[in-house]
């Protein structure tokens, strides 16, 4: 499991600094819900909790990058609609590597 270095963080959590320390120090709360983008498989963004059981199972065999984060399901499904509106919007395209390759220059891996 990877952290962009261009996490996109809910605006509603980016003020909440306990959640932005555990970002940083790749230990999310178990309360929070991130973003993920998967290797391979038709989903664009998965949407994990690192407090579910799918999360323990994914992190150490899976290498998806994850790209958001959020202190709760609401707010990462908002978060993950914006990224997949603005990902059409200025590309006419779902691809998210792409769309965050020419949004920030470098491409996640």
């Amino acid at each position: 499991m990877k952290f962009y270095r261009f996490l996109s963080i809910a605006e509603k959590d980016a003020g909440n600094s306990a959640f932005l320390a555990a970002l940083q120090k790749g230990v999310p709360d178990k309360e929070s819900f991130l973003l993920m983008l998967p290797e391979a498989g038709s989903h664009l963004i998965e949407i994990l909790s690192p407090g579910k059981k799918e999360w323990r199972l994914k992190k150490d065999r899976n290498p998806s990058i994850v790209i958001g984060a959020a202190s709760d399901r609401d707010t990462a499904v908002e978060l993950t609609a914006e990224l997949i509106r603005d990902c059409f919007n200025t590309t006419g395209a779902f691809d998210l590597r792409a769309y965050l390759a020419g949004k920030y220059g470098e491409v996640p891996e």
